[in-house]
């Protein structure tokens, strides 16, 4: 999983897929739309990685009033997840800090034993157990939630307040640049 194109894009499209799978007859909105209501700039350098971060992606799902739950790395691989309604950073374990990628999972095919994954660019891609966990504990931060279920774990809900503050500072430092 260490090849990779930038795709300044790929947390709206990991969302906004993951949102079509959880409702697809209550989100009807389009593509374009989406990125409207996320106010996202669309520059295509690596300001629009700053307004990405599992902050925005919090923001977005509060505003939508879409429930969702925390995943770490031991429901990825138990998959206790739903099926194409979880989204994942993954992190080129090469490049941990500056090459991540959002993707959404699509199932665990348990004959082969892989992970598979949308790309977000069309393109599906799988991976072992090993390199799943490679991938999401490689850099920082190691975030995955799925849709639909609400978060019972009082450490993860501090968590999220973090990174909507987080949010809230990058959000302006990339409205400088």
């Amino acid at each position: 999983m260490a090849e990779q194109t930038i795709n300044y894009e790929c947390g709206p499209k990991a969302l906004f897929a993951a949102l079509k799978k959880h409702s697809p007859e209550w989100f009807n909105m389009t593509y374009e739309e989406f990125l409207r209501y996320w106010k996202w700039p669309a520059t295509g350098t690596f300001r629009d990685n700053m307004r990405d971060q599992p902050g925005d992606h919090l923001q977005v799902l509060r505003n939508l009033k879409i429930q969702h739950r925390r995943v770490d790395i031991d429901d990825l691989l138990n998959n206790r997840w739903p099926e194409g309604k979880t989204v994942v950073l993954l992190h080129d374990p090469a490049d941990p800090i500056l090459t991540q990628h959002w993707v959404r999972m699509i199932r665990f095919d348990r004959l082969s034993g892989r992970y598979h994954f949308d790309w977000g660019d069309g393109e599906m891609k799988n991976c072992s157990a090993e390199q799943l966990k490679e991938s999401f504990m490689a850099g920082a931060p190691d975030y995955a939630y799925c849709l639909g279920e609400s978060e019972p774990s009082t450490l993860n809900r501090v968590q999220n307040w973090f990174w909507l503050q987080l949010q809230k500072i990058t959000k302006r430092i990339s409205s400088w640049l």
